[in-house]
């Protein structure tokens, strides 16, 4: 007696093709997710620095018309506050346990030249990194902005590159 095999038909996809599939859609998605964050990342930067740009623009039309550049408080020289309000507990900077405060009184004058001042954003919320601290220099009488920008090795535009903290950059301005 002979048995006759039928050919069965194969229909639908053996695991090993199924799991090929899903690598290549995990690896393109894996791509696809690093592109977005440096974007994301660029972006951010580039909003940062416009910011900055606006205060310096602030700091020169106080200078015009003051002859002098903000000082951090009513009187006080040489002190750091936050650029900007609204911060977080009402500090900026980063986890060395020295955070800078806000100053009402600076950011009351600075609300003289620009309509709302622009908190600079969270960088890097484990290492606590926000905002952009102002000092008035009591030399000379021109002031130090430092600040962080997203990433190692960034472009700090107008600024001069500091050093990398937590994977991030520190920028500063002396004017």
């Amino acid at each position: 007696m002979y048995t006759i095999l039928k050919e069965r038909k194969q229909t639908g996809f053996t695991l090993i093709e199924l799991l090929v599939v899903i690598a290549i859609i995990g690896i393109l998605a894996s791509i696809a997710l690093a592109s977005l964050n440096t974007a994301r990342e660029k972006a951010q930067n580039t909003n940062y620095l416009s910011q900055i740009d606006a205060y310096q623009k602030v700091f020169e039309l106080y200078y015009s018309d003051n002859g002098f550049y903000p000082k951090s408080g009513v009187s006080a020289t040489g002190a750091e506050y936050c650029l900007g309000e609204g911060y977080p507990n009402g500090t900026c900077w980063h986890n060395t346990g020295t955070g800078r405060s806000e100053n009402s009184t600076f950011n009351t004058a600075l609300k003289q030249y620009i309509s709302a001042l622009p908190i600079p954003a969270v960088i890097n919320p484990s290492a606590s990194l926000q905002g952009a601290i102002y000092k008035h220099l009591n030399s000379g009488g021109g002031y130090d902005v430092q600040y962080f920008l997203a990433g190692n090795n960034q472009n700090c535009g107008k600024g001069t590159f500091i050093s990398n903290i937590s994977g991030n950059t520190r920028c500063q301005i002396i004017k």
